[in-house]
């Protein structure tokens, strides 16, 4: 009879769930410091494989060419810059040289 009842009792124990500590700040702040530390290193890895590729010139492939149309263009935007500033300083001048006269009220 003995021996009944301990079967008995395993089943009743596998059946029977414990719900002690299901919700806990200890657990929930493990659970943000493990998913922030796992992101970290994620982030890191990409990063790292980032800055892999863009040494080895896989992701920016630069050329003389690519060089050299880079000069030309930021020359003609430099000389369109300097002329446009030429036009102000004369356009500045130009009302500068017109004087009103005014009348004294007095």
């Amino acid at each position: 009879m003995k021996k009944i009842k301990d079967i008995l009792h395993i089943f009743k124990r596998k059946g029977s769930v414990e719900k002690k500590n299901l919700y806990s700040p200890r657990k929930d702040w493990t659970i943000i410091v493990v998913v922030f530390f796992v992101a970290m290193v994620l982030t890191i890895a990409g990063d790292y494989a980032l800055y892999l590729l863009v040494d080895k010139g896989v992701v920016f492939n630069k050329s003389a060419e690519q060089e050299a149309f880079k000069a030309v263009l930021k020359r003609d935007i430099l000389e369109e810059v300097v002329a446009e500033f030429e036009n102000r300083k004369l356009n500045t001048e130009s009302f500068s040289d017109i004087r009103e006269v005014l009348t004294d009220p007095s």
